[in-house]
């Protein structure tokens, strides 16, 4: 074959960027310990991907909640019959606990966060003011929110009667 030949042949390598999952600093291929914050990496405690998420957008208009939430009053996590009431400062980081790791901000694990296919670092909330955002933190079953997957790290806003999705865990967010 030629040089030009060569030249001409596509080549399809696939790069997955790894981040560390208590601090988020990105890590180069084959780091067993993050250099940022020392957390010692490895794969087991990984999500298991579930294949039957439909990602079928409601039908109609998407909800209109009251997006202010005060300062004071706590952002309650309607689960599972049961009501998870969130201070949020500035940004809460949801997931569920391992035993080798530091647990999430907001910890699932006890509503059946590893069967629902909730990944460790799943979805961050942030509070700007009076508002509240969401984004999704590159989770192996994807974050919705009122049925419409979100893209990784794009923040959007969250209002009172709004439904999350992690995986196949729902809960409704109240404020």
């Amino acid at each position: 074959m030629s040089n030009r030949e060569n030249d001409s042949e596509e080549t399809s390598v696939t790069v997955h960027e790894l981040f560390c999952t208590r601090c988020g600093h990105r890590l180069r291929s084959g780091e067993l310990v993050c250099s940022n914050c020392g957390l010692a990496l490895s794969v087991p405690n990984s999500t298991d991907r579930i294949q039957d998420i439909p990602n079928i957008p409601p039908a109609g208009p998407q909800q209109m909640g009251e997006a202010i939430a005060s300062q004071e009053k706590p952002i309650a996590f309607e689960l599972d019959g049961h009501i998870l009431n969130l201070t949020i400062q500035e940004t809460l980081i949801v997931g569920r606990s391992v035993p080798s790791e530091p647990p999430p901000d907001v910890d699932l694990a006890p509503y059946g966060a590893e069967q629902h296919g909730v990944s460790r670092r799943h979805l961050r909330i942030t509070r700007r003011g009076s508002l509240i955002y969401i984004a999704d933190l590159n989770s192996t079953n994807k974050t919705f929110l009122n049925g419409r997957r979100l893209i990784p790290d794009g923040d959007r806003l969250l209002r009172s009667g709004d439904e999350i999705r992690l995986g196949r865990l729902k809960i409704r967010v109240r404020f």
